[in-house]
């Protein structure tokens, strides 16, 4: 058994209170430090993709201050990506209402291939082909789809170059003779090609340090 099933099976308790939207469970020190906030579970998909469905449903959560998007919000932060897409799930088709009642039976959104955004967007689709009835999901959706773009995702780590260390270039390379210690000679094939030929001149130090010939 992989490591990530390992940790799906043995904090079932935190899907089911993403799934039903327990903030006060998962917003705690219940929560082990180093859980990731992008695994997928077998059949409800990502963490974001658990809460989306129940999210999307509930009347209540039409209001600003609902819960729901403190939940949300809280995930996002502990770096949960609303973009991770995921496969393969298993019994992971849902639907809302029935014929004959006041909330018609939707066509059924299957979560496999989903990320949470594409999610919301499946069900808002479905939504709308009843927009009166389904009015309050309709602008879930549209909420939730507005608090998923307030999603930053990292960015590549910036390595800082000391303010000396780029002087020390900025010497190197405008030092034509003095430390340029090497010689090269331009070919006529370089010339050609509109490099021109003649001689050039480098510094030791550093061509040794870029190859070893």
């Amino acid at each position: 058994r992989n490591r990530g099933s390992s940790a799906m099976v043995s904090h079932q308790w935190l899907w089911e209170a993403l799934r039903n939207g327990k903030d006060d469970v998962v917003i705690s020190r219940l929560v082990p430090p180093d859980w990731d906030w992008n695994q997928v579970h077998p059949s409800l998909g990502t963490p974001l993709m658990a809460i989306v469905p129940d999210g999307l449903r509930l009347s209540s959560n039409t209001s600003r201050t609902a819960p729901i998007w403190k939940l949300i919000r809280f995930c996002m932060a502990q770096g949960a990506d609303p973009r991770k897409v995921a496969h393969h799930l298993e019994n992971s088709r849902s639907t809302w209402g029935s014929e004959g009642t006041a909330y018609p039976k939707l066509d059924a959104v299957d979560r496999s291939g989903h990320s949470a955004l594409s999610l919301v967007f499946s069900f808002r689709r479905a939504c709308c082909k009843f927009e009166k009835e389904y009015a309050a999901q309709i602008a879930n959706a549209d909420q939730m789809l507005s608090v998923f773009a307030e999603f930053v995702p990292e960015e590549d780590p910036v390595v800082l170059v000391p303010e000396g260390t780029v002087e020390m270039w900025e010497q190197l390379l405008a030092d034509k003779k003095g430390c340029a210690d090497v010689e090269l000679e331009v070919s006529a094939a370089c010339a050609d090609s509109g490099s021109g030929s003649g001689t050039l001149r480098a510094h030791g130090a550093v061509l040794r340090s870029a190859s070893p010939v």
